[in-house]
């Protein structure tokens, strides 16, 4: 009765849900029955319906509810259901289990008294009219007086309303009401509005003009910011659809529903939205053509929520066609829109896939059931989410081992290796990544599957224990009673630090634990098949099981899903039969690819990355080059676009023909190349490839003759010349009527003028001049940037060039400020320009501006970064670069918020020390990298100034302002020296003059050492003599001018720097003076010099040797005055005392400066005097002979060099390490000097001459023997392994009785049992066959020598050598040998006694024939029965006991065999850290060469193999040295700026020879013979199968190199002039060739040769070898830069024989090794019977692996800078060759009687000239004219003609050779090598080259 009490409110409440139970279970309310007991039908409603008004909502809810009930009653006793009627939905609120829950609503209201949900799902409206009754009617006017109120409770009656309509009989009831509620719907808010709209949504279907009612509200109602109301008024209007037209659904609905729920966060909402759009696309086709649908649809197919996506997925699988070609196309046409492209792999991969499913082969398994006797193994697959990077092995693999305890028996019952089945992965929701976590979260207990991959991420046990809470940290000594009170401090203060500290452990476990599970559940993973049954594994795959983790994958890796989507799309084009249908199929798709690629509008990496690989893929589908230019440019493909460009322009385009379907061939226009390189030139350019570039430029671009030299000063680094010539093209093209002369430039060459002239004002940091250039480009009008024609590359060049260049800072601003206003522009600079933006904005002092840019910066980086492909070197390393000026805004910006006010001049400070010590690389950083940074953190030094000068204190101000400008001057001057090492003196005079604007007031030092620095090498560039001299001229006045500042009078240190760089001036201009000693005297005049050479100066009739001498005197003084100055400050530093520049630093710090300054000063004297030395050895110089001053003797230069290259050698100094070979040199050249050499040697550390000991070897067997035996000895002390082996075979030589008796101590020191034991054992790895062999040559010598002589020691000698060689081949004994040793003896050694005697007597008794003939028929014999005939496998055991049988752990107390090549002398050795041997594999590896050399693997002490090749037979210390020399050339490589920037390198390999007889090289990993991959790649093409096998060695002989075309066609030719030589000799026809052959015949021939070639062998080779484009592109780089690398060495050290089985490609980068250098030094000319007549190997297929990038811009480029590089560091290089010299090869001296040179009387004269034939190539000689002079010194003088016709082929022709036109000098090293490259490619040698080297290839 109102009452609101609670036992009111429950009996109302059990009341009402009575009532509602009985009406629930078919009860009238009040029917006949209840009447007659005297119940009122009206009194009992006005009763129960009087709860509707009751205060509390559990009351009038349930009121509602089972009103509701009623009124379903009533509607089912007027209507009857049909004869099966559903069960009634008994109410959750009736239900008497439970208590009863409050159903909340979005905002958390209250909202029924309900178990379940309030939300009652819609169901089909009741169209049955409602049933009149009394209840009805009251019921109405009920809620009718709810509504009349004044102020209506919208919650009651919505409630109220709700409630009643929970039974679908009584939905009817609200057909009443619905005027009133679209009269308050626009009033409602929040839950009540989404109330009343599933309201209205329950009778949708029925409520008339629905639509036409809704839409005032609509749009409001769809954007309302409450989820519900949203989720419902979809729902609404996705009933109203069928009633709606397509202009309705278009105009008002379409729109509003794109805007607002595409990208909706709530999932619900979506999937509503994403319904209605299936929808309307299905029935609606006129909205087919609306991109929002499509686009949208699209969308949902990637959309975050599992149902949306497989919604849109069904959708879209249903309706694209099922015919795999056509839903292929379809892909590419009708699924593909710009704004999903990020998603477009993922999906159309997915729904290529899904056809799959519709096969009947979808759930056959592949496999059969195995039986339960199959044998299987263990292994374990490391399934953790934390290993996910580790590469899962394959389930079965066979390669696992079995560990001990992990697993019972087999299935079949055995023990042993092989267990019961693999193991099962278990995978749980976070793949058991965690076991040790205790939250639950995870599995507490790992399985055991994992426990040995995750044993090292276990806590220690004290940590877990922590976790569990069971024990706790230790207390402190005050809270533990076992600590007497006197040893603690029982303080409050330790309790709470203790609790404290605990506290942080506990916090940081837990944020630990937090990271931990975050990143668990970030890598859940999904299990969709286990691959055991029981015990046994189920191999019964069925391809869904395959394919639905497949498409799961593509959904989330794009990577793969770019990669099955062009497998997917090459299989279903390859499965079109016809050939005409097939190439009509690859037309349609590729225009949709090529509409595709145009329409992108995001660029996106794998997208535009697949569509290329397609293209490049298949046959016949170009595509424009502008399109694949732009697309790769944007999508940062550059890799793949330009596989692609390439392809286009190898490939000529296609056309229909109209004849038989056939395809005509056709060239491109001249306009379609230029597109096409001029595309092919932007991409490289992105690549950072600037020698691609200028060689695509010289060779498709420039034709006018100021274009060819702009473009070669710019590949010089000479700037400031190519913008000279910039400038005068520019001139020309403002000219009315130009003279262009005899050459026309093309178009691309004009706009390529004007963009490189400002590029060159960058490089050379002419910002000014850009920005005004630039605004001259654009007429003034800023707009234009904007446009895609200036945007690339004006916009940058205006935003860099007006930074730089605080006048421009206003005019920047406005534009910037423009921009913004405009959001493509805004967005354009956020993205592509946000560094700049940033400091724009700090220009401008808006911080906040600048740190939004920042951050802005960052998102683009790492999103550029990603999309970098692996391999793209220079993109990344470019990318980087921009990082540094960015990380210093961002620290400027720190310091500025979090240093409000001025505090101290601590923090500025610190910023500013951590900027002087971060600068970019002088080696690989360009000069444009350098400026963006300094200038950068000058705008920034400037800003702190102004911020924190005026917050400073007065007393402070003026130390702040000098220590920010002393930071800038700092900054400006590292620039200037890095400018200095580039050779980019514009940019250094640039930067000193801003350093010395900073110091104006102050004399410093650095500035001024970079000052003269700069004027000396202004000097030495200028383009005339006279300029040169009068420049150094001035250069020294201006020096000696400063001597008497007190920055270098009193500071040591400077004053030492000082008189060095004076010294050099000298130098240089007393070098001057030999040609022009007039021009040095009138300049010294003028400029009034008064200095050390005064004297000179004043002298009458001076001469020019004069002159110079007392220059050099001069020089000689300072250097000398330089070290000792240097020397005192050394000393000062070391003692503990830094010099007065130097405050800051440590006492240890200074020593080491001090150290460093002394070694560079005393390397420079030793240089100088060493230089003249030099300068008088030299026949040619005009250098003087003889001095006045006794300190330039040639005994004092040379002491002094001695001494001051070996004092800085003493201070760790590699520089003058690298000088060490010369000091030998001067101390056999000066034997006075031995003791000076001996006594400072002994002060260098031993290890540093470990790299010389081959020189210092050399040198035991000469008077300068006792010089170097200390130095040995003390190596042979304490590193004995480092020189045992060396030692060995040089001691193989000695000569004299008196080396050996000096060595004896050495000798001792070196016995070392188990190495020689060592070497036995390998020496017997060669086969005893070739051991006879070896030794029966030199028992051949002994006999013919006793023969002739008679005498007892020749008997002696012979009977030696006979001794010898059975103790090695036929002891069965001897415990080195092998089975097959002993084997051998046992069968041969019995013939050969029988033959030749026991001891050798009847071989002393035969003629020197029978002898012979008697060997020949043996050793026919071995050969035949010798294993293997061409190589494979063997056991160790076979061939060396002791090797097979050898432990070190069985080796007590014997020392260890370290393994070899381990000592470098680049650093002190640590022996006990050395891999040393441990056991050796016992399988061998048996090449199939003639000696059979073998490969050895050793298993080293740190569990790792390390593999050796065994070369048997070989002094193999040729080919040590020549890795040696390769190792100085690296050297030198990276000493040098250009070279080091192209990372041009030569690989090596460790050479050790042992022995004369037996010696190691490492073998070289993952490499194949550049003649197998051509041969594997002619099987591939004959379709023959590549292996060692017998069959298919047969089957492969027909594509072997020497069964080519090419070889017979040269044949052919050859075999013609065989009848014209006069001997019948092997090589008649070769001979015949090269003395008779006409030019032009050997021309032919050689152009036959190559058309029957394929000349693509290499090439394709090695794109099967490659991964991916991107691989491929790196792998060619890095074979050209390795090619060009190694050609300019062989060229240098006369390599020969270089045919292609000794050159090695690394396969896992495309290096070129060159491997056995038997013929060097020019003896592949000399002595071979067919003369190698070319400099190195350049022939086709490795030029057209280039292709179609020319020679100039991958090679030629390279090889001036490798020769470059190789002439400027010739001292280094030849002393290294020296010993060659000092220690000839016995081989030369037997070379040199094959010659006719007698080298009885000086051994050393063969391997002299082979040095000066050295100096000469590295002196700018004509390789013509160097290897005519070699000629002349052949086997082939005595052969008149051909020595004649071999000097005019070498020569070459005037009219065709490069080579020919130039004299015996070449102008310059380009020239050297455009006349090396001539004459390597030339036709005319190639065509008369030996077979074997296979020239045509």
């Amino acid at each position: 009765a109102g009452s609101s009490s609670s036992t009111a409110k429950l009996y109302r409440i059990v009341g009402v849900q009575i009532l509602g139970i009985l009406c629930a279970n078919g009860y009238a309310l009040c029917d006949a029955k209840d009447q007659a007991e005297g119940v009122q039908e009206f009194k009992l409603c006005t009763d129960f319906l009087a709860n509707l008004n009751f205060a509390a909502k559990e009351v009038y809810a349930a009121t509602a509810e089972a009103a509701g009930l009623v009124l379903r009653h009533q509607q089912l006793e007027a209507h009857p259901p049909s004869p099966l009627p559903p069960a009634p939905s008994v109410p959750a609120s009736l239900s008497v289990s439970g208590s009863p829950r409050l159903v909340s609503s979005p905002s958390g209201a209250q909202a029924s008294l309900s178990m379940g949900t309030s939300v009652v799902l819609p169901t089909p409206p009741d169209s049955t009219p409602l049933v009149s009754s009394v209840f009805s009617s009251m019921l109405k006017e009920k809620i009718q007086s709810m509504l009349s109120r004044p102020r209506v409770e919208y919650d009651r009656v919505l409630t109220c309303l709700e409630k009643i309509a929970a039974q679908p009989e009584s939905q009817p009831f609200l057909d009443l009401f619905y005027n009133r509620l679209f009269e308050f719907l626009p009033k409602l808010v929040g839950e009540f509005k989404a109330a009343a709209l599933r309201l209205i949504e329950l009778r949708a279907d029925v409520i008339p003009e629905l639509f036409t009612r809704l839409q005032p509200e609509l749009r409001k109602l769809l954007t309302h910011r409450d989820d519900e109301t949203q989720k419902h008024t979809l729902l609404l209007l996705k009933k109203l659809l069928p009633r709606m037209t397509a202009a309705q659904a278009s105009g008002h609905v379409l729109g509003t529903l794109v805007a607002t729920f595409s990208a909706h966060p709530a999932a619900e909402c979506r999937l509503v939205y994403f319904d209605i759009l299936i929808w309307l696309y299905e029935n609606m086709p006129e909205l087919r053509t609306d991109s929002q649908v499509t686009l949208n649809l699209l969308r949902g197919l990637s959309d975050d929520d599992d149902a949306i996506s497989a919604s849109n997925f069904r959708f879209w699988d249903t309706y694209l066609d099922e015919r795999a070609l056509k839903r292929l196309d379809q892909t590419l046409s009708e699924v593909y829109e710009p704004g999903v492209e990020q998603h477009w792999l993922s999906y159309a991969t997915r729904l290529l896939l899904q056809l799959t499913a519709r096969t009947p082969d979808f759930d056959i398994p592949l496999f059969e059931a195995l039986s339960a006797s199959t044998q299987y193994t263990e292994m374990r697959i490391d399934v953790s989410w934390q290993h996910k990077s580790l590469p899962m092995t394959p389930l079965f693999s066979s390669s696992q081992s079995y560990e001990p305890g992990s697993g019972g028996e087999t299935a079949g019952g055995h023990g042993g290796d092989l267990l019961r089945a693999t193991q099962s992965p278990e995978f749980s929701a976070t793949a058991t990544g965690g076991g040790w976590a205790s939250d639950g979260s995870l599995d507490p207990t790992p399985s055991q599957l994992f426990a040995r991959s995750q044993a090292h991420l276990l806590p220690p046990p004290s940590a877990a224990a922590d976790r569990s809470g069971s024990q706790e940290l230790m207390p402190p000594p005050s809270m533990r009673p076992d600590v007497r009170k006197r040893f603690s401090r029982d303080t409050v203060q330790a309790e709470v630090k203790t609790f404290a500290m605990k506290k942080n452990v506990l916090l940081r476990q837990a944020a630990q634990l937090a990271a931990r599970n975050r990143a668990a559940r970030g890598s859940q993973v999904a299990l969709y098949r286990k691959y055991r049954t029981g015990d046994l594994p189920d191999v019964r795959i069925k391809p869904r099981e395959l394919l639905e983790p497949l498409q799961a994958l593509a959904r989330k890796d794009a990577t793969l899903a770019r990669l099955v989507y062009t497998q997917v799309f090459g299989a279903l084009v390859a499965c079109v039969s016809d050939g005409r249908e097939q190439a009509d199929v690859r037309d349609t798709l590729r225009r949709h690819i090529e509409l595709a690629l145009t329409a992108s509008q995001q660029h996106t990496t794998p997208f535009v990355a697949c569509l290329e690989a397609i293209c490049y893929s298949q046959p016949d589908m170009l595509l424009p080059a502008t399109v694949i230019g732009s697309a790769s440019m944007r999508s940062f493909n550059y890799h793949l676009g330009i596989m692609l460009l390439e392809k286009l322009i190898v490939q000529r385009p296609a056309s229909d023909a109209a004849a038989a379907g056939k395809r005509r061939r056709l060239d491109w226009t001249a306009d379609e190349k230029r597109t096409m390189w001029n595309q092919l030139a932007g991409l490289y350019r992105a690549l950072g490839e600037q020698d691609i570039l200028m060689g695509i430029f010289q060779k498709e671009v420039a034709k006018h003759p100021l274009t060819k030299e702009a473009l070669s000063k710019e590949l010089a680094g000479n700037y400031a010349g190519a913008l000279s010539c910039y400038d005068q093209a520019v001139e020309l093209l403002d000219q009315a009527n130009p003279d262009w002369g005899s050459t026309v430039p093309t178009d691309e060459e004009k706009r390529y003028w004007e963009t490189q002239r400002l590029e060159c004002y960058g490089r050379l940091a002419s910002w000014d001049a850009l920005a005004k250039n630039t605004l001259e480009e654009v007429g003034g009008d800023l707009g234009k940037l904007w446009l895609p024609a200036y945007q690339e590359p004006m916009l940058s060049y205006f935003l860099r060039s007006t930074l730089k260049v605080d006048g421009h800072w206003e005019l920047l601003w406005q534009f910037l400020d423009q921009a913004a206003a405009v959001p493509d522009k805004r967005e354009l600079l956020e993205r592509k320009y946000a560094a700049e933006s940033a400091m724009a904005a700090i220009t401008r002092n808006d911080l906040d501006r600048a740190e939004f840019y920042v951050k802005r910066f960052y998102e683009e980086f790492l999103a550029d970064w990603e999309r970098l492909h692996a391999f793209d070197f220079a993109g990344r390393h470019s990318k980087l670069q921009s990082l540094q000026k960015v990380v210093e805004m961002e620290e400027f910006l720190e310091l500025n918020r979090r240093e409000k006010t001025y505090t101290s001049l601590l923090p500025i400070d610190r910023l500013v020390t951590s900027w002087e010590g971060r600068y970019p690389s002088a080696r690989l950083d360009e000069e444009t990298v350098w400026d963006e940074v300094v200038h950068g953190r000058s705008t920034l030094l400037v800003k702190i100034a102004d911020r924190f000068s005026s917050l400073a204190p007065s007393a402070e101000r003026n130390t702040l302002r000098a220590r920010l400008i002393h930071a800038r001057a700092n900054s400006f001057g590292a620039e200037c020296a890095a400018a200095l090492k580039q050779r980019n003196l514009y940019v250094a005079d640039q930067c000193i003059r801003r350093v010395l604007k900073d110091k104006k007031h102050v004399f410093h030092f650095a500035s001024f050492h970079s000052l003269v620095k700069l004027y000396a090498r202004k000097a030495a560039e200028a383009p005339s003599l006279p300029e040169q001299i009068d420049k150094f001229v001035k250069a020294i006045r201006f020096a000696e001018g400063k001597k008497l500042e007190d920055g270098i009078a009193t500071v040591a240190a400077h004053r030492g720097r000082y008189r060095a760089q004076l010294g050099r001036l000298y130098t240089e201009l007393a070098a001057r003076c030999l040609d022009a000693p007039d021009t040095v005297l009138d300049s010294m005049r003028a400029n009034k010099l008064t200095d050390d050479a005064t004297a000179a100066v004043d002298a009458a009739n001076v001469t020019s040797a004069q002159l110079a001498d007392r220059l050099y005197t001069a020089a000689h003084h300072c250097l000398k005055e330089a070290a000792e100055l240097s020397s005192a400050d050394s000393a000062e530093a070391v003692a503990g005392t830094p010099p007065a520049p130097i405050e800051k630093q440590s006492a240890d710090e200074a020593a080491a400066e001090g150290h460093k300054s002394l070694a560079k000063a005393q390397l420079a004297f030793a240089r100088f005097c060493d230089d003249l030395l030099r300068a008088r050895d030299d026949l040619d110089a005009k250098a003087v002979k003889k001095s006045a001053s006794p300190a330039l003797s040639e005994r004092s230069l040379a002491q002094a060099t001695i001494a001051n290259t070996l004092e800085a050698m003493y201070l760790h100094d590699d520089r003058a390490s690298d000088r060490f070979p010369r000091l030998l040199e001067l101390l056999e050249k000066y034997p006075e000097h031995r003791q000076l050499f001996v006594d400072k040697v002994g002060r260098v550390p031993c290890w540093m001459f470990i790299r010389w000991t081959s020189q210092l070897m050399a040198l035991l067997d000469s008077p300068q023997g006792a010089a170097v035996i200390g130095v040995l000895l003390e190596i042979a002390k304490h590193y004995p392994q480092a020189i045992f082996f060396a030692f060995k075979i040089s001691s193989e030589y000695f000569r004299h009785d008196a080396t050996r008796k000096l060595v004896e101590p050495l000798e001792k020191l070196l016995r070392k049992p188990q190495l020689e034991d060592f070497i036995k054992s390998l020496h017997k790895l060669t086969h005893p066959e070739h051991r006879f062999k070896d030794a029966f040559e030199a028992i051949k010598h002994k006999h013919a020598a006793y023969v002739g002589s008679k005498s007892k020691a020749d008997l002696s000698a012979f009977k030696d050598e006979w001794r010898l060689m059975v103790d090695d081949v036929f002891t069965k004994t001897d415990v080195y040998h092998g089975t097959y040793g002993r084997k051998f003896a046992e069968q041969w050694g019995p013939k050969v006694f029988q033959t030749y005697g026991r001891e050798g007597e009847k071989a002393l008794s035969m003629p020197a024939r029978d002898l012979h003939a008697a060997f020949a028929t043996l050793f026919d014999g071995m050969s035949k029965a010798l294993v293997p005939k061409k190589g494979g496998r063997a056991k160790l055991h076979e061939h060396s006991g002791w090797l097979s049988e050898f432990e070190q752990s069985d080796q007590l107390g014997g020392d260890s065999i370290e393994l070899p090549g381990q000592y470098t002398g680049r650093g002190k050795p640590q022996p006990h850290l050395h891999v040393c041997v441990a056991s050796f594999d016992p399988d061998l590896l048996v090449m199939g060469s003639i000696r059979k050399p073998k490969r050895l693997k050793i298993h080293g002490s740190d569990e790792k193999d390390y593999a050796f090749l065994v070369k048997g037979g070989e002094d193999l210390r040729l080919d040590q040295r020549i890795e040696q020399l390769f190792g100085v050339m690296n050297e030198v490589l990276r000493a040098d700026a250009a070279a080091a920037k192209r990372r041009l390198r030569i690989t090596t390999y460790q050479v050790v020879p042992m022995t004369s007889r037996v010696g190691l090289l490492e073998w070289v990993q993952d490499t194949r013979p550049v003649k197998e991959v051509i041969e594997r790649e002619l099987c591939k093409q004959a379709g023959v199968r590549y292996g060692d096998d017998a069959a298919a060695a047969k089957a492969r002989s027909a594509t072997q190199l020497s069964a080519m075309d090419g070889n017979r066609v040269l044949a052919e030719m050859r075999n013609a002039f065989a009848s014209k030589w006069p001997t019948k000799e092997g090589v008649a026809a070769y001979k015949g060739l090269l003395a008779y052959g006409p030019r032009a015949e050997v021309l032919k021939a050689m152009a036959r040769a190559y058309e029957v070639t394929p000349g693509d062998l290499l090439k394709n080779g090695i794109m099967a070898l490659s991964t991916s484009p991107e691989t491929y592109l790196s792998i060619r780089a890095q074979f050209a830069r390795t090619l060009s690398v190694l050609c300019m060495a062989s060229y240098t050290l006369g390599i020969g024989d270089r045919h292609l089985e000794n050159f090695l490609i690394n396969l896992s980068d495309g290096s070129l090794i060159g491997i056995d250098f038997g013929h060097a030094f020019g003896s592949a000319t000399q002595l071979l019977p067919v003369p190698e007549l070319m400099p190195f190997r350049l022939t086709r297929q490795f030029t057209e692996f280039l292709q179609p990038l020319d020679t100039d811009g991958l090679l030629k480029n390279n090889m001036v800078h490798a020769l470059t590089a190789f002439s400027n560091g010739r001292d280094f290089i030849m002393n290294t060759a020296d010993v060659f010299v000092k220690e000839p090869l016995i081989d030369w001296e037997k070379n040199a009687r094959r010659i006719g040179i007698d080298v009885t009387a000086d051994p050393t004269s063969v391997p002299r000239r082979k040095m000066q034939i050295m100096k000469r190539k590295l002196t700018r000689g004509n390789p013509a004219y160097i290897m005519l002079a070699e000629l002349k010194e052949s086997t082939h003088t005595r052969q008149p003609d051909l020595i004649q016709a071999l000097q005019k082929i070498v020569t070459g022709d005037r009219k065709e050779n490069k080579r020919a036109q130039v004299g015996e000098h070449c102008a310059s090293i380009q020239e050297q090598v455009e006349c090396l490259m001539d004459h390597a490619q030339d036709p005319n040698i190639l065509g008369r080259t030996w077979e074997g080297w296979a020239p045509w290839v």
